[in-house]
């Protein structure tokens, strides 16, 4: 575990390979204190593996439920993997998998009400500087 100087704290797991990263936030005065979760997977990893560690990273979000925004600019918000995400997140304890879409300039909108609604926001691997670019062309960075 590595700590920051604002007092938060980052998890990694290296078990598998890099693939895809979950971020959980808060937007209450403890924002600077709250994990960030770094995993990594692939299409060989370990479902229940994977599983119990976004478990673990949900369960800091301090929801019951919590409502996890994806972003898949890396990916071009593919729905494949996305659809594989949704299944692992919700057996994970998820409430809501919600899509943040990125792929086009104008749902940027609606990113923005799924990012400000949700609990934890998971972030694709894929091509992250394409990823980025999209972000930054967005706004949402």
């Amino acid at each position: 575990m590595l700590e920051f100087a604002q007092g938060g704290h980052l998890t990694a797991c290296a078990v598998c390979s890099p693939c895809f990263r979950v971020v959980v936030r808060r937007t209450d005065a403890r924002a600077m204190k709250t994990p960030l979760h770094l995993l990594a997977g692939g299409p060989g990893s370990d479902a229940g593996h994977t599983t119990n560690l976004l478990a673990e990273a949900l369960r800091t979000s301090g929801a019951a439920r919590p409502r996890v925004a994806c972003v898949g600019a890396a990916n071009g918000d593919h729905p494949g993997f996305f659809r594989r995400m949704d299944a692992l997140f919700k057996a994970a304890g998820a409430g809501a998998f919600e899509l943040a879409p990125t792929a086009t300039a104008t749902a940027t909108d609606h990113a923005r009400t799924v990012l400000a609604r949700a609990d934890a926001i998971f972030i694709s691997g894929g091509d992250v500087a394409a990823g980025m670019e999209t972000l930054r062309a967005a706004g949402l960075v």
